[in-house]
């Protein structure tokens, strides 16, 4: 019964507060999730020490900085400081990317955290710092270094200036932050023409992209299963929301980089994603010069019976096999057998079937790769 000795509440249950942290009661104060947002240990512990200094007269601190970083405590560490992709867009707010994978990085491949990650977003007027969003081995520790980038008002340059000790996941940070700069520039650069002819041999392509069409299931908006592939066969996988304009189907990375896509198809193929892909300029196998080439079709169940040599490949045992033979052909896939699924596997099968027709290991019939015996 607070109201009765003059603690107002707002209008959700929460102890109303000012910036001292003071109740409307005289004399008493409140902190943490009483009051409500953001309800966190860290941030509780500084408005306690806000609450005692201003009680106290104790002038050591009077101020809490608006960056609060999050911590989830998971396998992987999710950690992040500022507003999300999705909040600069409900706000209208430009913004560029800047990413870097553990995977790419030093000291991540020692630890072999594949899938760690550091995202940063930023004004790219100003290159100021707006956000930092961290997945990995150490997140909960690394998201403190852009906290104080941003407390400072400071761009991403900072990282790009700063010298890190090697090998470091923080070093992450720098190459996030020349990720960013390359996109800016690519953002500023002209529209790049498609000139026939004029697009890279495909083996010297730096990636080879595998998506899972052959699921009929659903329309609009379903997720289809990518994989995107190195040189050096070293696999990632997303999803990609099917939209039958093809919009987002090939990541930018390898957009920007060169790549081969390979359509995992069943029955007649999808139609609408090949004639959209046409009409964007990208040269479908057995339609332009092998040079010019940049889509071409794949049927998993054709490169699985030909890799397995014959065999059906069904079931929990077949899924196995199928991830099996993805590692005997030196693929490196960033999950295990138990937490793989199916279509992941025919999105890595039609990457790699991509990679083989590039290197000239694999023929075609027609569109199709045709594996060789």
């Amino acid at each position: 019964n607070l109201e009765s000795i003059g603690v107002e509440l707002t209008e959700r249950g929460h102890i109303r507060v000012d910036e001292h942290f003071r109740t409307s009661a005289p004399g008493i104060y409140a902190v943490g999730d009483v009051i409500g947002f953001p309800a966190l240990a860290s941030t509780s512990m500084e408005q306690g020490r806000i609450a005692m200094c201003h009680a106290f007269q104790i002038a050591y601190k009077t101020d809490m900085s608006p960056f609060l970083p999050y911590g989830i405590y998971s396998i992987p560490e999710i950690s992040s400081v500022g507003p999300s992709e999705q909040e600069l867009r409900d706000k209208k707010i430009d913004y560029e990317v800047g990413r870097a994978r553990f995977e790419n990085n030093a000291r991540g491949q020692v630890t072999g955290d594949a899938d760690g990650m550091i995202k940063l977003l930023f004004d790219p007027k100003n290159k100021k710092l707006l956000a930092a969003h961290i997945l990995g081995e150490g997140a909960t520790e690394l998201v403190h270094i852009p906290m104080f980038v941003m407390a400072g008002g400071g761009t991403i340059d900072a990282f790009i200036d700063a010298v890190f000790n090697f090998p470091t996941l923080s070093e992450g940070f720098k190459y996030a932050a020349y990720d960013g700069l390359q996109r800016l520039a690519r953002r500023d650069a002209p529209p790049r023409s498609r000139v026939r002819g004029a697009i890279a041999d495909p083996a010297t392509r730096p990636w080879f992209v595998g998506v899972d069409l052959s699921r009929a299931a659903g329309g609009a908006g379903r997720l289809s299963a990518v994989c995107l592939m190195d040189s050096f066969r070293r696999c990632r996988f997303s999803t990609w929301s099917y939209d039958p304009a093809g919009t987002g189907l090939v990541p930018e990375e390898a957009e920007g980089a060169g790549f081969v896509l390979a359509l995992a198809i069943s029955g007649g193929g999808d139609g609408q994603i090949e004639r959209a892909l046409r009409r964007e300029g990208h040269g479908m196998l057995s339609e332009v010069a092998e040079a010019e080439v940049e889509v071409v079709l794949a049927r998993p169940e054709v490169l699985w019976r030909s890799w397995a040599q014959g065999q059906t490949l069904r079931g929990s045992a077949g899924r196995r096999k199928r991830y099996e033979i993805l590692r005997e052909q030196a693929l490196e896939l960033p999950v295990g057998f138990a937490a793989i699924h199916d279509d992941q596997l025919d999105a890595a099968a039609a990457a790699y079937a991509a990679y083989l027709w590039a290197t000239k290991q694999a023929d075609c019939r027609g569109a199709e790769v045709a594996p060789r015996a």
